[in-house]
């Protein structure tokens, strides 16, 4: 799955070698979420998305809680 942002620094590109790294476990802490691309191709069971960015905190909030309206928010813009 794609991120929905295009973000500096993301980790996309070298996501088949990272996995390789990340621990298993139950929940994974993403501190820099930017594009979240890192929790976009993993499989945890949770996930604990932060970043020092509000905007970008609330953008993650807003899609999860009211994807549809986030959706017709943004459609005026395509």
């Amino acid at each position: 799955m794609s991120t929905i942002l295009k973000w500096a620094g993301n980790k996309t590109a070298i996501m088949p070698e990272l996995i390789k790294h990340l621990p298993a476990g139950p929940r994974l802490v993403e501190p820099f979420a930017g594009s979240c691309a890192v929790m976009m191709a993993t499989d945890y069971p949770h996930y604990l998305v932060a970043d020092i960015n509000a905007d970008l905190i609330n953008l993650y909030q807003m899609a999860a809680q009211g994807a549809d309206d986030l959706i017709d928010c943004a459609w005026v813009f395509f």
